[in-house]
């Protein structure tokens, strides 16, 4: 095996121990007392000296020649040695000696023996790290077959055969996920790795394969991934896309982009003439952003922003944190869908706060974008949790319409006729404003 293999496979296994991977748990009934031990030579394996040691290895190339696994008992037995061994660096290079030696016809057989062996640590999400190591090394020399037994197995969140599959050869590998139908979630990963270190390539593939895409997510994914170091050719190449697509990709890459600096930030957003697009690209931004300042920093410099899908979640935290500053917002927006979305969040995030007096202000300032649906979930909970019964009644008597007003006084007063009902009948009878309609149904209640 050449030497970029080796230290391939070494990086696989080693990144997989910092996280926190089990190490054919079974076999290893020690490693509690053996940790700091481990640590100590995990360490020392990323010094320098030690680095060389493990490629030097990889790099003979006067080994034996591959051959075939013969006698099963003797080579289980082998490898069971092999992974009790306490030293992790010793159990990766003898490992990685094995490997040197085998046929790559016997991949198969010796993965199947490393699953009989080996177990995730009680985490389904992530393989063994000597299990990801063999699949490694049979996805640099048979990736399909590789990738399709680990496809079997669905244990892994990222594909480790993929992983090698596209450095050596991404133009196969996605060909190969598109032809088999695969998911997109794969040819996402697919496109992930490739990005990192051949941008261009990405960006080719998803381009031409972007038609077939309703989404565009393996566009968006692959512009995502050349942020932040090539904004520019991001800005250029979004610039230039059709408007459909513009809009499939403007939420996931403006929240990408809503994660960088100011500077950045700024050389996006000019890029854009004022008016929608620009408070498109404002309000996808604003879910990237860490911290409800920062937003709010933003949309005090492009407050159109706050006019498109998905400000009630800004609004609900506003709210929270500067309840005036943000009623006043609020009652500026114009009137539709948005603001309508905007209020309702509000009054949720309100009431569900233990401020239903607060939130009934909100709906009051904004009446058109209230119906009987957002007054009925303020009433229920304002009376369950805070009792607010009188408080209610008398906002029902202000609802313009009647259809509306007999709905919500029938609800709130069934419920309370069964909370309390003296409390209930006693209202009941003295206020004349109840339709007669809604007293004769609660009559015999």
């Amino acid at each position: 095996m050449k030497a970029s293999s080796t230290r391939l496979l070494t990086a696989v296994l080693v990144v997989a121990l910092l996280a926190g991977s089990g190490v054919c748990v079974a076999l290893r009934h020690s490693a509690d007392e053996r940790r700091d031990e481990e640590s100590r030579a995990l360490a020392a394996s990323l010094s320098p000296g030690s680095q060389g040691k493990v490629t030097e290895r990889g790099a003979a190339e006067s080994g034996p020649a591959p051959t075939r696994i013969g006698d099963r008992a003797a080579f289980q037995q082998r490898l069971s040695s092999l992974l009790i061994t306490g030293d992790p660096i010793a159990r990766t290079q003898d490992l990685l000696g094995m490997i040197d030696g085998l046929n790559p016809a016997d991949f198969p057989a010796f993965y199947e023996e490393m699953k009989k062996i080996c177990k995730n640590g009680g985490d389904p999400t992530y393989g063994d790290p000597m299990l990801l190591l063999v699949l490694a090394a049979w996805a640099e020399v048979d990736p399909e077959t590789a990738l399709q037994e680990e496809l079997k197995e669905k244990l892994f969140r990222d594909s480790t055969a993929l992983k090698v599959w596209v450095e050596r050869d991404p133009t196969r590998a996605l060909a190969w996920l598109k032809e088999n139908g695969k998911s997109a979630a794969l040819v996402g990963q697919a496109l992930r790795i490739l990005v990192s270190h051949d941008p261009e390539t990405a960006l080719a593939w998803a381009m031409r394969h972007d038609a077939g895409d309703r989404d565009h997510g393996a566009l968006g994914i692959v512009l995502k991934g050349m942020l932040p170091k090539r904004l520019k050719e991001v800005i250029r190449e979004f610039s230039q896309l059709p408007v459909e697509t513009r809009q499939s990709v403007i939420v996931p890459l403006g929240a990408e982009i809503g994660r960088l600096s100011a500077e950045e930030q700024r050389e996006w957003l000019e890029s854009f003439s004022p008016g929608e697009a620009r408070d498109e690209a404002v309000a996808a931004m604003v879910s990237g952003m860490k911290t409800l300042d920062e937003r709010l920093k933003l949309l005090a410099d492009y407050p159109g922003a706050l006019n498109r899908p998905g400000a009630g979640q800004i609004y609900e935290q506003w709210m929270a944190q500067n309840y005036e500053a943000a009623l006043e917002s609020l009652g500026k927006l114009p009137k539709g869908a948005n603001k309508n979305a905007a209020v309702a969040a509000s009054v949720d995030g309100l009431i569900y706060k233990g401020q239903p007096r607060q939130a009934l202000e909100v709906m009051n300032r904004n009446p058109e974008s209230v119906d009987k649906w957002l007054l009925l979930q303020w009433m229920e909970v304002a009376t369950n949790n805070q009792k607010e019964w009188d408080l209610a009644l008398s906002t029902i008597e202000r609802v313009g319409n009647q259809e509306s007003r007999e709905f919500l006084y029938r609800e709130t007063l069934d419920r309370w006729l069964t909370y309390n009902r003296k409390a209930a009948r006693d209202w009941i009878d003295s206020h004349g404003e109840l339709p007669e309609s809604v007293r004769a149904e609660l009559e015999h209640r």
